[in-house]
């Protein structure tokens, strides 16, 4: 399935994958969080329009408010 080019995705990036300024204000994501590993078929993100909320910010809302009491469990 594709998604179409205004629809947004969310992943998981952990605090070493995370571009920040000398000071530590993060400012973006390093290229490395979308790198697939051996054996990996496919990257896991989220489909914020999935939520399907009048706007972006209560997607963003509704798809952390999901994954924080689903049974994920973030690894190394």
């Amino acid at each position: 399935m594709n998604l179409p080019n205004e629809d947004h995705v969310l992943r998981y990036v952990p605090w070493a994958r995370l571009l920040r300024t000398e000071k530590g204000d993060v400012i973006g994501v390093l290229g490395s969080a979308f790198k697939l590993w051996s054996g990996e078929e496919y990257l896991s993100a989220t489909w914020l329009e999935y939520f399907k909320c009048s706007t972006r910010d209560g997607n963003i809302t509704d798809a952390i408010r999901t994954l924080r009491q689903s049974k994920i469990a973030v690894k190394p």
